[in-house]
């Protein structure tokens, strides 16, 4: 089975396919204290405190996301 990663491309391996999503989603988890839970196309959190839940798209996701690691660069 081919998946579709974050970046374009693609793998039949599920664990480089789950890593690839999940290293994409860390900077968000860690400074919302939400855990991903759903990826592909979109991004799920959830915050099981208070059983609050937000969806971001791809795009946003991975601008977010460039934007945290540079500023942690910083």
């Amino acid at each position: 089975m081919r998946f579709k990663l974050p970046n374009g491309g693609r793998t039949n391996d599920a664990a480089e396919y789950s890593k690839a999503w999940r290293e994409l989603a860390r900077p968000i988890e860690t400074i919302t204290n939400y855990h991903l839970v759903s990826f592909d196309p979109n991004l799920q959190f959830h915050n099981s405190d208070d059983s609050d839940n937000f969806e971001l798209s791809l795009k946003v996701a991975k601008l977010l996301g460039d934007s945290l690691r540079e500023k942690q660069l910083a």
